[in-house]
């Protein structure tokens, strides 16, 4: 489900935890992280350390980042997909352009509406 609070899109799915299973989990919809999902550092605990590689970010600012990532499935819509996570701050979860990859997300906040297809 996608939905607005405020003038932020936001997106419910479901993550697959390799050591906990499917989570619901609620993402602010951010098109300038390039990456899959975001997740804060608690989650971390729930992947195997042996899956982790490096990867290379850039910041809204311009800056770049190293942080360690790595794959999982996420459902939405009834579909799975393939993403990449990386584990960035203690609050929210961001999903990214590589999550909208091949999707339709409009954004009308003059109707006040959101969709993703």
């Amino acid at each position: 489900m996608i939905y607005l609070s405020g003038n932020h899109p936001f997106l419910r799915l479901k993550i697959k935890l390799p050591k906990d299973g499917w989570k619901a989990v609620e993402c602010l919809v951010d098109t300038g992280f390039s990456g899959g999902i975001s997740l804060p550092q608690k989650f971390r605990e729930n992947f195997s350390e042996d899956k982790f590689i490096e990867m290379r970010l850039t910041l809204a600012d311009g800056s770049e980042i190293m942080t360690d990532a790595t794959y999982t499935k996420v459902e939405y819509n009834k579909k799975e997909k393939d993403v990449s996570v990386v584990f960035i701050g203690d609050s929210g979860s961001l999903i990214g352009v590589e999550f909208l990859d091949q999707m339709k997300f409009c954004l009308d906040l003059k109707e006040k509406k959101v969709s993703l297809d």
